[in-house]
């Protein structure tokens, strides 16, 4: 009400107001054209930097108790988060180490955006500005798919065109760019921008990511290897989502989702995440686990051909993610020259069963040195 959507306002752009049976909103929207119209309505002061810089300090001792001595933030949308990533580094106030991304979900959003963020970026060993990342699509009930699917809305976020130019002008500045796709026809639209703008401006190992890469045609597989695109996935969306997956997209499509042992065996550089706070766990020991253990909620074998082992996930939890962040040299492993970051298992993860990954703890995190 306070909105003023009713029966008869039109859906924004790609954003959906879902209705009831008489045309009435039913109060659910789909992806963040339809979501910023009630944004608008925030007031002006409820996320200001300040709040931001807040919602960055209380999480880190958090995620230090879990065992993470590293994030990549892939989600920063507006000017002020970025602005207080900066201030909360500047004052030496990271006590683990963050990397952001700046997020665009219009084209219109484009015009003098770099200019801004380069205004204003500062970099240290706490904190960095990795580049910007788009979403090709939304969530998995308003994925992009080739073929038909029970999702409610079967459509791109970006127009092509505009991903293009997005994506061309992030990289052009020597930007990394990370793309959210959930369907197969997402997957190849990210590839088209990063492909377009790699063959207008060659430039050496530019190390453009792919989020998520849910669903792949098997041309796109080979694409994410020539390209040398790095996959950002979390086979905690396969123990989460994959029973609702299935109604979606169908058994076969289903059985194909999120294929890191094809990745693996391709040489396709892969990196394994959480995607907290959009996943129920946050913690190592689930991403590890829902690597080894393709199952979803239901316990329903998701390929388990493609599973990892214990070594291959915890190497792309910790060296994948460091490759991901242009930071092999520094961090995600553990040698001389390196970053003194480090956790303490109180079990061994490589012998303990499987079943038991989840109960691993972490006796001690340190970063930098510091416990």
């Amino acid at each position: 009400e306070i909105a003023e959507v009713t029966a008869s306002t039109p859906d924004p752009g790609n954003g959906r107001f879902l209705r009831e049976a008489n045309g009435e909103p039913s109060g659910t929207v789909l992806n963040h054209p339809a979501m910023d119209v009630f944004r608008r309505l925030w007031p002006p002061d409820l996320l200001n930097v300040k709040a931001y810089e807040t919602s960055i300090l209380n999480p880190q001792a958090l995620f230090a108790s879990m065992g993470v001595t590293s994030f990549q933030d892939v989600y920063a949308r507006s000017m002020d988060r970025m602005q207080a990533y900066f201030n909360v580094a500047q004052r030496g106030e990271m006590t683990i180490r963050g990397q952001v991304m700046n997020v665009l979900e219009y084209i219109q959003e484009l015009d003098g955006r770099i200019a801004d963020i380069e205004a204003i970026r500062y970099e240290d060993d706490y904190m960095r500005f990795g580049g910007a990342k788009f979403q090709a699509d939304g969530g998995l009930e308003a994925s992009y798919t080739h073929e038909p699917s029970n999702s409610i809305a079967n459509m791109p976020i970006w127009k092509p065109e505009d991903l293009n130019e997005a994506v061309k002008a992030f990289h052009d500045a020597g930007y990394q760019v990370a793309i959210h796709t959930g369907g197969d026809a997402a997957v190849d639209m990210a590839l088209d921008a990063i492909e377009n703008a790699m063959n207008k401006n060659p430039r050496p190992d530019p190390r453009h990511r792919i989020e998520h890469s849910v669903l792949n045609t098997n041309s796109a597989l080979q694409r994410q290897k020539d390209l040398g695109v790095v996959i950002s996935t979390q086979p905690t969306l396969i123990r989460a989502f994959a029973d609702a997956i299935e109604r979606l997209w169908g058994e076969e499509r289903m059985q194909r989702i999120i294929p890191t042992r094809t990745w693996l065996d391709m040489g396709v550089p892969l990196a394994l995440s959480s995607d907290a706070p959009s996943m129920p766990w946050w913690d190592p020991q689930s991403t590890l686990f829902a690597s080894v253990v393709r199952a979803s909620m239901s316990k329903k074998p998701v390929s388990p051909e493609q599973a990892m082992t214990i070594e291959e996930a915890m190497y792309a939890h910790t060296m994948g993610g460091a490759y991901a962040d242009f930071a092999e040299g520094k961090k995600g492993s553990l040698e001389p020259g390196k970053f003194a970051d480090l956790a303490v298992w109180h079990d061994n993860p490589y012998t303990v069963a499987t079943e038991d990954i989840l109960k691993l703890t972490v006796d001690l995190t340190m970063v930098g040195g510091k416990v």
